[in-house]
């Protein structure tokens, strides 16, 4: 709010400063001398502006860049799958890891340090009614992937994926995956035949926007011919998903 302040008051007085020189030559009439140059008084004027232009731009360059063009970014279900099964050493099985990747719409800027927040999880009962999973106000910290470098932040302009959750083989189920650094008590795991709502949103140095995305989860039945049965994972529109709980 200061930056604002500041930034329209340097704007604000190059306008008062251009608009009382005008009005001093137009009072001035006949009396103006014979040596005054039109042509001098503009340049003067034009000087004045793009001085104060230029400061304004060096102190708030990047308060205008937000403004003007701001970054933009969304979390989608990838086109393409894993095609191979990985092996949890948590869970001590093979398992189907699944991925939301976010997008940088705005390519012509990086994203600063992105960070995915897991901010609600519902679990859906036997009476079709959405339930509160997540008992702390405290968001969980996604994991990027791969989870080998940068795992809880990345500075990327086009698109980069995080680690969502885990099916399991022999109907153990699905594991949504967290950032196991951040500590305090989280339930992953949900059974075969539950159904999960999450809802995510994205922080990083140079994005304020605090836009939702909401996806939900079917956890089946293992296929007895196939060794990991993956989950059904889906995009909510969040109207939708509201209405939903």
């Amino acid at each position: 709010m200061k930056a604002k302040l500041i930034m329209w008051g340097l704007i604000l007085a190059t306008v008062a400063y251009r608009c009382a020189l005008c009005l001093a030559v137009h009072r001035a009439g006949k009396t103006i001398p014979a040596d005054f140059s039109t042509a001098d008084f503009m340049a003067k004027c034009g000087f004045v502006v793009v001085a104060s232009v230029t400061i304004i731009v060096a102190l708030f360059g990047d308060y205008l860049r937000e403004t003007l063009d701001p970054i933009k970014v969304r979390i989608e279900v990838p086109e393409e799958g894993n095609t191979v099964l990985d092996r949890s050493p948590l869970h001590n099985c093979a398992v189907y890891c699944h991925h939301l990747r976010v997008v940088n719409t705005t390519r012509q800027r990086a994203i600063k340090d992105c960070r995915v927040w897991l901010k609600r999880l519902l679990v859906q009962n036997l009476r079709g009614d959405w339930n509160e999973e997540i008992g702390s106000p405290v968001p969980r910290l996604m994991v990027w992937a791969p989870s080998e470098y940068s795992e809880d932040k990345r500075t990327f302009c086009t698109n980069q994926v995080f680690d969502f959750g885990m099916t399991l083989e022999k109907n153990g189920g699905f594991a949504v995956t967290v950032w196991s650094k951040q500590g305090g008590t989280f339930k992953s795991k949900y059974k075969v035949g539950e159904k999960i709502r999450c809802v995510f949103y994205v922080t990083a140095d140079n994005y304020t926007a605090e836009k939702a995305f909401a996806f939900e989860v079917e956890v089946p039945p293992s296929v007895p011919e196939q060794s990991v049965t993956r989950s059904k994972v889906t995009a909510i529109p969040i109207g939708k998903w509201l209405r939903g709980t």
